[in-house]
């Protein structure tokens, strides 16, 4: 998914939403293909624990990159709605941010948090920490199955402990986007620099 340059407020909400459900999509299609290559023996866990390993750094640089496109598409939303709504018009303006706090805050980030930070995770606990290498300990020598599960149980916890903040991070961004938009309209200022923290830079402007 890419930032999204120009649409209706109506389509910004729905590309947002269409953003966090095809990032999970990606992150369980990825968990699909590690189960396939791994297999279900502890042979086949050792030999891919540099593919289990990028699995778990992508769950978070994918919610990361999720976080900053949201941001930037919240800016386009947010533009869209200055753009169409009058300025005195202020049922839609209410309307616009409880529809941008509802559709994404609650809803897309929910979503994709059972999906990510609760299925996911629980499917590759299930599958290798609870699964193959626990099974292990039955065949293999006591010492390399410990270790197995030492290193398995950091990756699963720093990688879910990433996960977790990068969607917290991205929650707050759009809870403070939307209180300052309420701020931003009941002092009448319609602008981006008004309802985001940091300048919002207008490319086509140029200095004279």
């Amino acid at each position: 998914q890419q930032v999204v340059s120009a649409a209706t407020p109506d389509e910004m909400i729905a590309a947002m939403q269409s953003d966090c459900n095809d990032t999970a999509q990606r992150l369980y299609d990825s968990q699909a293909d590690l189960f396939a290559t791994v297999g279900d023996t502890f042979e086949g866990y050792n030999a891919n624990i540099d593919a289990v390993k990028q699995w778990y750094a992508s769950t978070v640089s994918e919610t990361e990159a999720l976080g900053e496109r949201m941001l930037e598409n919240s800016k386009v939303y947010f533009q869209a709605v200055v753009d169409t709504v009058a300025p005195d018009d202020r049922e839609a303006l209410s309307d616009a941010i409880d529809t941008y706090y509802d559709a994404i805050y609650d809803d897309a980030y929910g979503d994709y948090y059972d999906a990510v930070y609760s299925d996911l995770y629980h499917d590759i606990y299930e599958r290798f920490y609870s699964g193959v290498i626990s099974d292990a300990f039955d065949t293999e020598e006591y010492s390399k199955v410990s270790e197995a599960m030492s290193g398995e149980c950091e990756n699963y916890s720093d990688s879910m402990s990433g996960v977790y903040n990068a969607i917290s991070d991205a929650r707050s961004e759009i809870y403070d986007v939307g209180s300052d938009a309420w701020s931003a309209f009941y002092d009448n200022e319609f602008t981006l620099e008004n309802i985001f923290r940091e300048p919002v830079v207008n490319v086509e402007k140029t200095e004279g």
